[in-house]
Formats: C-alpha cells, sequence, structure tokens
C-alpha cells in the first residue's frame, strides 16, 4: 500500500497530504521474508526514504517546523532516529531530536502530494564498527592506518570517517577503507 500511495501521489495536484503512516510500518512493509533487521536493511529503508524525500514529511518535523532538516537513522547495538533542524524565524540554535526504535510507531510520516520545496536530507550513520583498526587502501590517503569513527550512507554514496594513526580525520569512500577482522 504504502509503494502505491507513493506513486500516486507524484500525479495528483498539490495539497496537503494523501496519507499518514507510521515509521515502523514503512519499515514492516519493506522488509522481505526472512530478512534481517541488520544494517544492511536500515540503510536500504533509509535510500528508499531518501528517493521519496521530496514527497514526505515528519509529523514531529512540521510541529516544531523546522527548516534545513537532516534525518539519520543512527546505528549502534539498536536503531535510532536523529532528527536535526533549525527554528524557523531566524531563531538561534540548532534542535534535535532522538527517538529510540520503539517509539518508531509513533513517528507518524506524511505523504505529501506534491514535492516539498525543502526535502529532508536522508541518511545514515552507522556506529556498529567504531574502533574498529581500518588500512585506506584507495584514494589520497592509500597505504595509511587508522581507526574507523563512523560509517555514513546519504542515498548511495557510502563514505568512512576514520581518524589516521597521525591524529588526522579523514573521510573516504567505503571501498578505499578496509576494515581489519576483529582480533
Amino acid at each position: 500500500m504504502t509503494t502505491e500511495v507513493l506513486k500516486a501521489s507524484s500525479r495528483e495536484s498539490p495539497s496537503a497530504v494523501d496519507e499518514e503512516l507510521p515509521l515502523s510500518v514503512i519499515f514492516d512493509s519493506l522488509q522481505m521474508d526472512g530478512e534481517e533487521r541488520d544494517r544492511a536493511f536500515v540503510r536500504r529503508v533509509c535510500l528508499w526514504l531518501h528517493e521519496r524525500a521530496p514527497m514526505l514529511e515528519l509529523s514531529v518535523v512540521a510541529a516544531l517546523r523546522l527548516e534545513d532538516v537532516v534525518v539519520t537513522f543512527r546505528m549502534a547495538e539498536r536503531v535510532g532516529l536523529v532528527v536535526t533542524g533549525y527554528p524557523p524565524d531566524g531563531l538561534p540554535g540548532a534542535v534535535t531530536l532522538s527517538i529510540p526504535e520503539d517509539e518508531f510507531p509513533s513517528v507518524i510520516v506524511r505523504v505529501c502530494r506534491a514535492p516539498r520545496e525543502t526535502p529532508y536530507e536522508l541518511c545514515t550513520m552507522d556506529y556498529s564498527l567504531a574502533g574498529r583498526k581500518v588500512d585506506v587502501v584507495m584514494g589520497e590517503y592509500s597505504g595509511h592506518e587508522g581507526e574507523l569513527l563512523v560509517a555514513a550512507t546519504i542515498g548511495q554514496r557510502q563514505n568512512c570517517r576514520v581518524k589516521l594513526n597521525t591524529g588526522q580525520v579523514i573521510t573516504a569512500l567505503a571501498n578505499h577503507v578496509h576494515v581489519r577482522e576483529a582480533l
């Protein structure tokens, strides 16, 4: 049902909202039979949402009237949703909400009939391998060693933040970094 609503919403005339769905329902509907809800699954859900971002709105963001919003699926031991945006009317500061996975049924995703003027940026931040030793095998820093800080995905692009043994922190494409096996 979610997919049909999103397809239909892009063809209709502008007005408010076609449907409201809990985020947990989107996760459930995208899970294939027997598929684990692992990091790859969360990245796939995030990509699916990223591809539809102009048509989506989170009710909590709308209620707070946040602008320039980044929606992050944070992965460590558990998955959480981190929403960061700026208050309206030029008010100072930024607002960050942290929502644990068990509250996803309360996170309402609205499917808009017309594309939003400023879609959210959606990404994943995977901290599950943080601290692991890595080798940079391609790119400008090839041959350097370091420690993985976080693996991030925006759309289909996967990057790693690495603290090199020199102390310098770099961002490298995921396929430029080799994560060593655990000792």
